[in-house]
């Protein structure tokens, strides 16, 4: 009973998780924790009824050899530890503080964010641009994009796909961004230093609306939150 009962407190806090990590870790929780509850149940209420009905004329207890030399080990274990106790407890608080002191140096991001090595931006006109007016802007915006020496490709798309999973007004436009490894750039030193480039570049367009992401970032977000940008 108390064996199971740590189990399940154990997995109880992945449901204060939010976001990406809530939704990856607390359907698991939960399956664990139905899964625990119900054999615990078995446990106690089906398996003694069972038993009480298959084994009528009472069970033959034997002991396991490796279970008998397991508990003469445990024994002896156990005899000369209280025998120490100060040496016991000593060591015990010796480790406490030695995990304590790695505290600092352990992250405190549950997913950290990917380098996906690829730029998406979400450049949105005016509501009223016509699809001319977005196929005149997206090259202009690609080859403004191109001139970074980090960028090895942009493509953009306008609109919604082919496939039609994906609806867009055509005054969205949505550039893919294909960067070189970091090693090799010359104008930022990381991703945020040169979408900020980048976005400064490109203000030149009044009443242009940029979005940076990154492909699968994006996609996490609008099946979380429904928004087509990064959560603030």
């Amino acid at each position: 009973f108390f064996a199971v009962t740590i189990i399940m407190v154990v997995f109880t806090p992945l449901f204060s998780l939010e976001g990406v990590e809530g939704k990856l870790f607390q359907p698991m929780a939960v399956s664990i924790l139905f899964a625990m509850g119900a054999s615990l149940a078995v446990s106690l209420i089906v398996v003694p009824a069972l038993a009480s009905y298959l084994f009528r004329h009472g069970v033959k207890a034997r002991t396991s050899p490796l279970v008998a030399v397991l508990e003469k080990v445990y024994r002896r274990t156990l005899t000369a530890a209280m025998g120490h106790k100060r040496w016991v407890l000593g060591g015990a608080a010796c480790l406490l503080v030695a995990a304590l002191a790695l505290l600092p140096y352990l992250g405190t991001e549950f997913v950290p964010e990917l380098e996906e090595g690829t730029i998406n931006l979400r450049a949105t006109l005016a509501p009223s641009s016509s699809l001319d007016t977005a196929l005149e802007v997206a090259p202009k915006l690609e080859a403004m994009l191109m001139a970074f020496p980090e960028v090895t490709y942009a493509l953009s798309r306008i609109g919604r796909a082919e496939i039609g999973g994906d609806p867009e007004p055509v005054n969205n436009i949505e550039i893919y961004i294909g960067l070189k490894p970091v090693p090799e750039w010359t104008s930022a030193r990381n991703r945020h230093e040169l979408q900020a480039l980048m976005e400064e570049r490109l203000e030149q367009y009044p009443g242009l609306l940029l979005n940076f992401s990154q492909p699968i970032a994006t996609r996490v977000d609008e099946l979380l939150s429904g928004v087509k940008a990064q959560l603030a």
